[in-house]
């Protein structure tokens, strides 16, 4: 036989372990019925004589596609505990496998519209959960729809359509958009992705990245913020994603707990620093007019970047 299943399986979920991102065997698994065309149902009925045969035949190109989407959304800055769901990545595996994508994929200009595309997509799907409870059924719609676009991208209008009204949307009306910027906090999954659509891009990819708080954790102390902001909403203008960006790590280690009045004017803070209102007054004390400036910035924004024009 040309393949040991068990152990290819086993060295592929290594692989990809050690990239720093941890996926399970059965995940491993699912991906072979999804890119094998099969019945994607997980049981033990699809991993039959027959179906092992067609999995064999197709490995190779298989292992590229996961390797290769794995790769793609480290590059974008996703890391485990940015993964809401590791099924969303199954459509991606799926089409790198269709147009058969080398490792020039990632870097590429002739790729540049679709890994565009991609992160975005796979953000938004993430955010509105579009992969949540159980999945197979959508899986299958999604396999259909790239098996037969021919658009020479990521087929995202088709996709659109398809789930257009549905739970499955991944279209954002003006109320969602304002009940996510509401509901995004520090430590949530989703608002690093939500931070990652918006995000104009500034920071080379294949950086490690991590969410911080422009108005740094320690100035929320009660004796700073004392007759600023009520006791009881102290978590909120702290933790909330108007309060929030993406750094790159290193940066992000040496801002530290750099008052924001002090660090707006940095270097970093030129070339990185996300949407920052135009105010005079960056202290703490001001935190209340950032806050509420910053949302606007932040809701202006998505709406631009949710257009999949």
């Amino acid at each position: 036989e040309k393949y040991d299943a068990r152990e290819e399986i086993y060295k592929l979920t290594d692989e990809i372990n050690n990239m720093g991102i941890h996926i399970t065997k059965d995940f491993v698994m699912k991906s072979f019925l999804v890119l094998s065309d099969l019945d994607i149902a997980f049981k033990v009925k699809n991993f039959k004589r027959e179906n092992m045969k067609k999995i064999e035949e197709n490995w190779e190109e298989i292992k590229k596609a996961i390797i290769l989407t794995f790769s793609f959304i480290k590059e974008c800055g996703y890391k485990d505990e940015f993964i809401t769901s590791y099924n969303a990545l199954l459509p991606i595996v799926y089409y790198l496998k269709k147009i058969k994508a080398e490792d020039k994929f990632l870097s590429s200009k002739v790729y540049e519209k679709d890994r565009e595309i991609i992160k975005k997509w796979f953000a938004c799907s993430l955010v509105k959960k579009v992969f949540g409870g159980s999945s197979d059924t959508i899986l299958k719609e999604y396999r259909s729809i790239i098996r037969k676009t021919n658009s020479g991208n990521f087929p995202i209008k088709e996709i659109i359509d398809k789930f257009k009204n549905t739970n499955r949307s991944i279209s954002f009306d003006d109320e969602y958009i304002n009940s996510i910027i509401d509901d995004s906090y520090f430590g949530n999954k989703k608002t690093f992705s939500i931070l990652l659509i918006m995000q104009d891009d500034n920071i080379a990819s294949g950086v490690e990245l991590s969410v911080d708080h422009i108005h740094p954790q320690i100035m929320f102390k009660k004796n700073k913020i004392k007759g600023i902001i009520d006791k009881n909403n102290i978590d909120y203008y702290k933790h909330n994603i108007c309060n929030l960006q993406i750094l790159p790590k290193s940066i992000n280690s040496s801002k530290g707990d750099k008052p924001l009045e002090d660090w707006i004017n940095s270097s970093d803070a030129k070339k990185f620093s996300f949407l920052i209102p135009q105010l005079g007054d960056y202290s703490i004390n001001n935190c209340i007019e950032f806050f509420e400036a910053r949302r606007k910035l932040l809701i202006e924004k998505l709406h631009e970047k949710l257009s999949f024009n």
